[in-house]
């Protein structure tokens, strides 16, 4: 559709990482609870979470807690 090349994932399981030249987009299909809390997601990738996510609490954006799933990275 957008003519990226797929990097990373499987778009029949609701995951899809696209390689658009000047950095990577995720895709994460929302699952098939609450529209309000199970949606789907765009996830950006930074070398230290911490930090980021420091500054960004500390310049007025609600963020929540960084959590690692089972064998992933943590978001």
């Amino acid at each position: 559709m957008f003519g990226f090349d797929i990097v990373e994932g499987k778009p029949e399981h609701g995951f899809v990482q696209f390689d658009t030249g000047g950095c990577r987009l995720c895709l994460h299909a929302g699952g098939e609870g609450d529209r309000g809390t199970d949606a789907p997601k765009v996830v950006f990738a930074v070398d230290d979470v911490d930090a980021v996510r420091n500054y960004l609490r500390d310049h007025g954006v609600e963020v929540g807690e960084i959590r690692s799933p089972a064998s992933g990275p943590r978001l």
